[in-house]
């Protein structure tokens, strides 16, 4: 079984891949993984074409495929793929910093990722095309889009870590992740009631905690309250750290660290593939110190971006009805691909400002890491400025608590947002626009038309109650459909199964799945 591996740098798919290849006959040809996993890979596929993620996402191809010619893109292929452009192009927000990505860079970028993936699959005529996680990077989401269109299969995993880390859920098309759950769902329905009770003691302590006043850490109000609090303070060189200069038998240490760092700032970081202004993708490399200055042009950015949203937020009566929306951080692939056209936030928030009912409010949370993390794509001022402009939208201060706003709320708006299985285990109802996992759930609507949306906002308003039962049975129906294993090797300490276990468990998918070809 001929098989193709994407993200692929993670210790247990390896584990994994070395026991398929024992009892299954799997024959990797080609992997695309981080360049730290390289000798790994050989060493169990010795002919394995490896492909380092950084140069697959810059599509610059391996050494070995660089005479494998590009397939020509004809009318009918260009059609068939027109509706997958548009996120594509919007994927590559991840390699753009500071608007240096054009539009036809972008689209570049698309159509050679287009014609080389195209060849890959035509050379190597895979069996099978495995997606450690939902394709949201521009190769790994073209790979994708062209083996369902060639018909080649593929499994694409789903970790529903946030939830428990020991719960894997292997599907053929992401896409499909809702249908497949809400299909077994329906069917336990079906059945009758004995089974609402029958959670596992692990995720029956999942949903007590929801269902308690606790937050999550990157929910948490003190988080919240520390970034909505952070200000600008000069920098104190402190006594203790004046006292490390008389231990002069460390100064041999000190001269190796600044040689790192002097290292680190004038040597190119092939990692960082983001877009260079005035050069090509492929051959955009930064320096160190160029990337410092980058990310101290953010921290900056970032302190006058939440500056003007606290300007903006306001006191709020709770009391009043209104959805709750907390965004999303971005980019994530929780919104591109799993939103479609609503990874553009603002275009769910003014749907439902025109939409629910008057003397209904919606009141807006950023996301706590638009303001923290590095690696996320910035708002604009003009985004904040955009959103109060509607008379029924408000934005709410970080330091208020997610699940007060949740547990007040008429209902939660959200694309594919951790906060709308939090409401429905807190009994509230969920919007959803998006492909989330818990959309077929008790108490979840799925509201893309406008007509959905009013079906479902003249149910709420009838005085709608969400059935606490139904929803642990619809956690115990996802419980069943997943793998009981992980991944990321993070999860081994707090899942209490052992690296082993979980790439036989996910071996054992593979083979019962696709058969066995040898013993």
């Amino acid at each position: 079984m001929r098989v193709i591996t994407t993200h692929g740098g993670l210790p247990v798919w390896i584990k994994a891949a070395r026991r398929l290849k024992e009892i299954n006959d799997w024959q990797q040809c080609y992997w695309v993984a981080s360049p730290r996993w390289r000798e790994a890979v050989k060493e169990i596929f010795p002919d394995v074409i490896f492909h380092t993620i950084h140069d697959a996402v810059r599509g610059v191809p391996p050494d070995e495929c660089k005479h494998l010619a590009r397939e020509p893109l004809d009318m009918e292929t260009l059609v068939s793929l027109e509706c997958y452009q548009p996120v594509a192009l919007e994927m590559m927000n991840r390699l753009d910093v500071g608007d240096a990505f054009t539009f036809s860079e972008r689209r570049r970028l698309y159509y050679s990722n287009l014609g080389y993936w195209s060849a890959v699959l035509r050379h190597f005529a895979p069996d099978l095309v495995v997606f450690s996680t939902v394709p949201h990077e521009v190769f790994d989401y073209v790979l994708y889009v062209l083996c369902g269109l060639k018909g080649t299969k593929t499994v694409v995993f789903e970790d529903l870590s946030k939830i428990r880390p020991d719960l894997l859920l292997p599907v053929e098309k992401f896409e499909e992740i809702p249908g497949v759950i809400g299909e077994k769902y329906r069917r336990d329905l079906s059945e009758g009631g004995a089974k609402y009770l029958q959670l596992s003691p692990e995720m029956a302590v999942t949903l007590e905690r929801l269902s308690l006043s606790y937050s999550i850490p990157m929910h948490s109000k003190h988080v919240a309250a520390r970034i909505a609090s952070e200000k600008a303070s000069p920098s104190r060189i402190s006594l203790r750290k004046l006292k490390k200069l008389v231990y002069f038998h460390n100064y041999s240490r000190y001269a190796r660290t600044v040689w790192d760092w002097c290292s680190y700032l004038f040597q190119k970081r092939t990692w960082a593939y983001m877009k260079k202004r005035g050069h090509h993708i492929e051959r955009s490399y930064y320096y160190g110190i160029e990337l410092e200055l980058i990310e101290f042009g953010k921290k900056k950015h970032m302190k006058r971006l939440l500056n003007h949203y606290n300007k903006l937020a306001r006191d709020l009566d709770l009391e009043k009805p209104y959805v709750f929306v907390a965004l999303h951080a971005q980019p994530e692939r929780s919104t591109c691909p799993l939103g479609g056209p609503y990874s553009d936030q603002f275009l769910m928030i003014e749907f439902l400002s025109k939409l629910v009912p008057p003397g209904w409010n919606i009141l807006v949370k950023e996301h706590w890491a638009q303001f923290r993390r590095l690696r996320s794509r910035p708002r604009t001022t003009a985004f904040y400025d955009e959103l109060v402009s509607f008379p029924n939208v408000r934005l709410v201060p970080m330091s208020v608590p997610q699940f007060d706003l949740i547990d007040k709320a008429k209902a939660v708006a959200t694309i594919t947002g951790t906060v709308g299985w939090e409401a429905l285990a807190r009994g509230v109802p969920v919007l959803v626009f998006g492909e989330a996992w818990y959309r077929e759930c008790e108490g979840s609507f799925y509201v893309p038309t406008r007509k959905s949306f009013e079906a479902a906002v003249d149910k709420l308003g009838q005085g709608y109650k969400v059935d606490p039962q139904k929803v642990r049975l619809f956690f115990h129906s996802l419980e069943q459909l997943c793998l009981r294993a992980y991944l990321e090797g993070r999860y081994e300490a707090i899942s209490g199964i052992g690296p082993d276990e979980s790439a036989k468990t996910i071996a054992d998918f593979f083979v019962e799945k696709f058969g066995a070809y040898s013993t």
